[in-house]
């Protein structure tokens, strides 16, 4: 979310002073990023933006100022370098940008995905952000938000790389902080800085005194969740209250790495096992132990340290043998399985129907029915023309940094599984009448799966409220029809939009936050999931999930659930969904980013 203000000059080919831009990287909670260009030489830019939400504009760029600050105490081989800072267009106001050094690679959390690295490789490129956050604090600069999304691994050569210094803080730096803990993602906070949080979420006059073994904690939470989460990068904020709690202080210290993954070799779970204990006596005691600990580990061989850390990834559907099950899919099929033989008959049947007759046969041969016009049955298909190159378009929300934003098909519900990594498409069935017909046996999951048609549900069903629901939302003393605001999407997963406080919507699962105040038991950006449909006149939305933050308590001082079902329904009380933008076209909505939502005990409405 960013200000209302249009930023035109934004468009690839554009200028900052003598940057040229490229393309988008990402964006953050203050600032985006592009790739520019001086003197054909590539820098990633990154320009401060604030919030939407935010209560304080100027802020913004003192974070940014700050961050320079940070930068220019350092000079390390594995932290980002800060090359030129500035405003636009004015020297004195307007927008605060910092040139950095552009590092063409995945986030930390990518790399363990896409490089399935060996033990050996995890532990070198640890020990190496080990040595960078020692010799960071040596020079009197904290991080603070050290996670598998501010370290960069560069693809030429697997170097890694500390990034987004922008919660960072340094010797004499303004105090910027507006509540107990420093800004920050909870995960990776130390178990004392959770409990300080707890004792004075309250009290917004408390701060909780940073020190060098928070941002150890932190780099050993992502040394934790590197030997344990085999889907570091997918969807991570939606996966994070499923993760294993690393730093509840009511659940204790986190099992052993091999605990979980039993292919970690035994020495490096006992080191990792005492980095994220939680009683301080028996855990590290210091950086320089985590990385000498490392190094005596970096040059152990044999065939368990040159193993992947976890398993390859299975193929995609479209190569699997036969009958095959793909990974994460198994319980769906279960679900879907009893549901969709019957629509699956009914298409193939309305397709059966509509079969045109054959043409007459001409005296010359044609090719077979279904294959396409003018080309013999055996010659190659044609490779699919390349896409348009990414543009930034004004004013819009850019995806997260070196990430692609996934669309929702209008014609069938959203998919979570990543797409096949393969340069060409899988090539599609012919619905030919025995094709339908073969579909109409099978289920739904795994109709899709061998590209049958299908169709996306673009009305909610009628249904009330849950009766679990409406306990827990009076425990959390929510009153039926409250209004509030509410971000529909903080994942970026729908298109950008036009305009920067517009986004364009599909029918699909979103995760927002909640925007109510800090009011009763529930709090500002608590993470809510829900589905949107937007087919009819109004996007009907109903989030139906809340996700406390790490630590959160209810109003007799016990810790609440990692999720708690809720009934939340897009528009206000006597509304029944949110209006459609101008730009909206048919199966894509354009709405405000931030809409009104309320609360509902009772049926839910159908817009």
């Amino acid at each position: 979310m960013t200000t209302a203000q249009p930023l035109g000059f934004l468009r690839p080919g554009g200028f900052i002073d003598s940057f040229r831009i490229v393309r988008a990287l990402g964006e953050g909670a203050n600032g985006m990023v592009l790739l520019v260009k001086r003197r054909g030489r590539p820098f990633a830019l990154k320009l401060a933006r604030r919030r939407e939400f935010s209560d304080d504009a100027g802020k913004t760029s003192a974070r940014m100022t700050r961050e320079l600050g940070c930068l220019i105490h350092l000079e390390h081989p594995n932290i980002i370098r800060a090359r030129a800072w500035g405003r636009f267009p004015d020297l004195i106001g307007d927008y605060s940008y910092l040139v950095l050094d552009y590092v063409d690679g995945w986030t930390l959390a990518e790399w363990l995905e896409v490089a399935r690295p060996t033990f050996s490789q995890v532990v070198r490129v640890f020990l190496k952000l080990a040595d960078a956050v020692e010799y960071m604090h040596r020079q009197g600069v904290f991080h603070r938000d050290l996670s598998l999304s501010n370290v960069l691994i560069r693809k030429a050569d697997g170097e890694p790389f500390i990034v987004d210094f922008g919660a960072g803080d340094f010797a004499n730096a303004q105090e910027l902080t507006e509540g107990p803990l420093p800004p920050g993602t909870h995960r990776f906070r130390a178990p004392e800085a959770m409990t300080f949080w707890a004792e004075h979420r309250q009290d917004f006059g408390a701060r909780y005194p940073f020190h060098e073994k928070d941002d150890q904690y932190a780099l050993a939470v992502c040394l934790y969740d590197a030997l344990t989460d085999a889907e570091a990068a997918t969807a991570a904020e939606l996966r994070t209250v499923r993760r294993i709690p690393v730093n509840s202080p009511a659940m204790g210290s986190p099992p052993a790495p091999r605990a979980v993954n039993p292919r970690v070799p035994l020495a490096l779970s006992e080191l990792v096992a005492r980095a994220v204990e939680h009683d301080t006596a028996k855990r590290l005691s210091t950086l320089e132990a985590l990385r000498v600990a490392l190094e005596a580990l970096a040059d152990a061989g044999g065939t368990e340290w040159e193993a992947p850390v976890f398993a390859p990834a299975e193929p995609p559907p479209c190569t699997a043998q036969a009958g095959a099950v793909p990974r994460g899919q198994a319980r769906r099929r279960k679900v879907a399985a009893g549901v969709g033989a019957v629509g699956v008959a009914v298409v193939a049947a309305l397709a059966l129907l509509r079969e045109p007759s054959p043409p007459p046969e001409p005296p010359a041969p044609r090719a077979p029915v279904g294959s396409q016009r003018s080309r013999p049955p055996d010659a190659p298909r044609p490779s699919p023309a390349p896409p348009a190159p990414s543009e930034v378009p004004s004013s819009a929300p850019v995806p997260p940094a070196q990430k692609e934003s996934s669309t929702v098909s209008a014609s069938k519900p959203p998919m979570r599984q990543p797409p096949p990594k393969s340069l060409r498409p899988a090539a599609r069935p012919t619905f030919t009448p025995e094709f339908l017909a073969r579909c109409a046996g099978l289920s739904l999951v795994a109709a899709a799966e061998l590209g049958c048609p299908s169709s996306a549900q673009v009305r909610p069903e009628r249904d009330t409220c849950p009766a679990e629901a409406r306990e827990w939302m009076r425990q959390l003393q929510f009153d039926h029809g409250q209004e509030f605001p509410l971000w529909l999407d903080v994942m970026g997963q729908h298109e950008p939009g036009s305009r920067e406080t517009r986004g364009l919507y599909r029918t699909g699962k979103y995760m927002g936050k909640y925007f109510g105040g800090n009011s009763g038991v529930v709090k500002d950006n608590w993470r809510v999931e829900g589905y949107l449909w937007t087919e009819g006149k109004l996007v009907a939305g109903r989030y139906t999930r809340l996700f406390p933050d790490a630590g959160a308590l209810d109003t007799n001082g016990r810790p609440l659930p990692r999720e708690i079902p809720v009934c939340i329904e897009l528009g206000k009380r006597r509304e029944h969904g949110a209006e459609k933008l101008e730009g909206s076209r048919p199966g894509v909505a354009e709405l405000a980013n931030i809409v009104v939502a309320h609360i509902t005990y009772g049926e839910w409405s159908q817009p």
